[in-house]
């Protein structure tokens, strides 16, 4: 095997060392945030009000709302993830995201909510 062959090795080693322990830390992190949002308690959940032309229609669904949560468990921001599909809704669940209060904290995070809307909730 000639040198260059044995540098080119050895930089493909230190290339799979490097992104394994670079896929270590992106594991751990995961692993942190998810521990981190299971401490994210909501201590007054508002229902969305369902949009009066949507219930009048029968029409039902879901929308995915991304809540923003400051350390004092107040919400900062909400927005939304995955739309319904109808304007009125994510707005519902959005004006009842941002009107809920949850647990104190470490540090600001945020959590998905999802809100189905069905007839005789």
């Amino acid at each position: 095997m000639d040198k260059i062959t044995k540098w080119l090795i050895r930089i493909s080693v230190f290339v799979i060392i490097g992104y394994g322990f670079g896929y270590l830390e992106q594991a751990i992190e995961k692993k942190e945030a998810l521990r981190f949002r299971k401490t994210i308690k909501c201590l007054n959940c508002l229902k969305p009000k369902y949009p009066k032309e949507l219930l009048m229609s029968g029409i039902t669904g879901s929308a995915s709302i991304k809540v923003f949560i400051n350390k004092d468990g107040t919400v900062r921001d909400a927005i939304v993830q995955n739309s319904s599909g109808y304007l009125s809704w994510d707005n519902a669940a959005l004006d009842a995201a941002r009107e809920s209060t949850f647990n104190p904290i470490e540090r600001d995070g945020d959590i998905l909510i999802k809100y189905d809307m069905k007839l005789g909730m």
